[in-house]
């Protein structure tokens, strides 16, 4: 399971304890206020489609091993 590190104790922290942090849920919960529940009021683009999906361009530069590595880090 991945984990993240804890900012203040420097320890492992799994997904679950991640996501039930009292902190990290007053920032999701302030989210969903400002762009509602499914964050259907945040715009990131102008270019939208006919069902309203946006998009955005992603320019990056490399080729060979780090081409593969930024097709990587974009997926994630």
């Amino acid at each position: 399971m991945p984990t993240a590190q804890d900012t203040q104790t420097n320890n492992p922290v799994d997904i679950d304890q991640f996501i039930n942090n009292d902190r990290i849920k007053a920032c999701i919960e302030k989210l969903k206020n400002r762009f509602g529940d499914n964050y259907e009021q945040l715009i990131v683009s102008d270019t939208l489609d006919k069902d309203g999906h946006q998009y955005v361009n992603l320019v990056q530069k490399g080729g060979g091993v780090l081409g593969i590595a930024l097709v990587g880090y974009t997926y994630i």
